[in-house]
């Protein structure tokens, strides 16, 4: 049996006298016979009544209720109508048998009274022996879980009186049943559970077995700090922390949500170095961490910063500045401008905005512009300065005959390339040269020569005119008339285009009568201011042009009065 067996004898007679005073049982006794335990009671009540003995078995760590599980028989003092009545005290009371068969190992108690008399005697023990005491063993599905995870409690009980066993799980925090076998269990901290089995009905001792859950809390990261540079700067130093877990830590992020290869922490950091050569927004978000504990614990993350690389300003310097001066002159001024930004600063000395003098020469001025952002660009201006060349040319000759080759002689200043245009319908010449140069002229006319002095960047011209005239033509007349009637009475030899001319007059006996020394020089027909007779005259003549070349000749002529 499982239970306790509960004997109840029920009195069946009557009495109309009252049954007390009551005295103490006496002669209390036990006796364990095979399966039976044998108690010996003795009443001193003494009045005519019908008594029996209540009797309180239970187990021994069990407490007394005062409510009776098994009786004695019956006894009736005075000639009562029970099975054994007397006269005498005291009166012992037949022996109370209880069949222990059913009972399982374990040590029990008890104790008795006599009704009506109620009065309690001492308590008794008795224990039965057993080979198969109740057994307890306990397990977990897993002993250490990350928080919020949950393990399987599991428990075996056997032996005692094989069961029906009853559980308690304590404490009954984090667990979905505490009287349940095999509870879930979620606790919040690491947590020992101690289960007490007990069997109902059994005086077999009560078992305990124990269960550490270990919870291993989650892991957390941090990412430092947003972050806005320009472009080209030292990468930024990100710093991503694992921390509340295991170290080292295992952590997934992304830029721009686009995963990127996890990273394990050093001393529970690790550091990003971003670059910056791209303008963008750079969003680096955290998305799990995943400590080195036993469990691996692991949360997802939401924490981001973002490292932002500004657009760089676009700078212009503005545009080149060419600067000619009359040679020396100081440099007219120039203002440089920047643009694209919020502030500017100038090398060599400028001011933005500010006009100034520039060297005399090519000079490279180059501006740093800064935006609202503090990112800078920079530009460059070329600032040209140099003297007007001073353009300058000679020819030779400037008058002549053609066809003639005149040639020119450059007096420019301050120049290093020259390009002569000769007028004559040829290709301008281009030189470095400061030498002679020349050009042939053909035809008759008046023609203008340029000379353009460059010395790169500044430019002056110069012109020279030259007038050529056509071939000298020489004619002489082969008579004249000195009469004196203003018509043909100078003897003139007809030079055109000529410069110089000589001439000699000779007799016909060979005699030198008179000589010209100019082309506009003639003969009046006298010797020695005499008038020279009719007749045939010889003259010989050299006649010059204006390129030096000479025309001799000679020829007669008639004089005729």
């Amino acid at each position: 049996m499982k239970n306790l067996l509960f004997a109840i004898f029920l009195l069946s007679a009557s009495f109309s006298m009252a049954c007390s005073p009551c005295g103490a049982l006496s002669g209390i006794s036990q006796n364990i016979n095979g399966n039976n335990l044998e108690l010996s009671f003795t009443s001193n009540a003494g009045w005519q009544c019908c008594y029996n003995v209540r009797i309180e078995l239970i187990c021994v760590d069990a407490n007394f209720t005062g409510v009776a599980n098994y009786l004695s028989p019956q006894i009736c003092i005075n000639g009562g109508s029970a099975s054994s009545s007397t006269w005498a005290t005291p009166v012992p009371y037949p022996l109370t048998v209880i069949d222990m068969s059913g009972f399982c190992p374990g040590t029990y108690k008890w104790r008795a009274w006599e009704t009506p008399c109620n009065i309690y005697t001492a308590e008794f023990t008795f224990t039965i022996a057993g080979s198969n005491p109740l057994e307890v063993t306990s397990s977990a599905s897993a002993n250490e879980i990350c928080l919020g995870e949950q393990t399987q409690l599991s428990s075996t009980a056997q032996n005692g009186c094989n069961g029906p066993y009853s559980y308690s799980w304590s404490p009954a925090t984090g667990l979905n049943n505490p009287n349940s076998a095999n509870p879930i269990a979620s606790p919040t901290t690491t947590t020992t559970y101690t289960l007490t089995v007990t069997e109902p009905g059994s005086c077999a001792a009560t078992q305990t077995s124990t269960q550490t859950i270990t919870v291993n809390p989650l892991p957390t990261a941090s990412i430092t700090d947003n972050v806005a540079l320009c472009p080209g700067d030292p990468s930024p130093e990100l710093i991503i922390t694992g921390d509340n877990g295991t170290g080292p830590y295992t952590i997934n992020y992304s830029i721009n949500g686009v995963p990127q290869t996890p990273v394990t922490t050093a001393n529970d950091v690790f550091y990003l170095y971003p670059p910056t050569n791209v303008p963008g927004f750079y969003d680096y978000q955290l998305i799990d961490v995943t400590d080195s504990s036993p469990t691996a614990c692991f949360q997802d993350q939401t924490t981001y910063v973002t490292v932002t690389v500004w657009p760089p300003p676009v700078v212009n310097a503005g545009e080149d500045v060419d600067i000619c001066e009359p040679s020396g002159s100081n440099p007219t001024e120039v203002t440089l401008n920047g643009s694209g930004a919020v502030s500017y600063t100038w090398d060599n000395g400028v001011t933005n905005g500010v006009p100034f003098q520039p060297s005399t020469g090519i000079t490279i001025y180059t501006v740093t512009g800064t935006d609202f952002n503090g990112c800078t660009d920079t530009d460059e201006v070329q600032v040209t300065a140099f003297p007007l060349p001073i353009a300058g040319g000679t020819a030779s000759p400037v008058y002549a005959n053609a066809p003639i080759t005149v040639s020119f002689t450059n007096t420019s200043q301050g120049a290093n390339d020259y390009t002569w245009d000769y007028g004559n319908g040829t290709a301008p010449y281009n030189t470095t040269s400061t030498s002679i140069v020349s050009s042939n002229y053909n035809e008759a006319g008046i023609y203008t020569i340029t000379i353009l002095a460059s010395n790169g960047l500044c430019y002056d011209t110069y012109d020279i005119e030259i007038e050529v005239i056509p071939p000298m033509v020489v004619t002489p007349p082969n008579i004249f008339t000195p009469n004196g009637d203003g018509n043909n009475d100078e003897y003139f030899v007809n030079v055109l285009y000529g410069d110089q001319f000589e001439a000699v007059i000779i007799n016909r006996w060979g005699n030198a009568v008179h000589e010209l020394h100019s082309i506009n020089e003639g003969w009046d027909g006298k010797i020695n201011g005499k008038d020279a007779d009719d007749g045939v005259y010889y003259v010989k003549f050299t006649a010059i042009d204006f390129n030096g070349l000479s025309v001799e000749g000679h020829t007669y002529f008639h004089l005729v009065r």
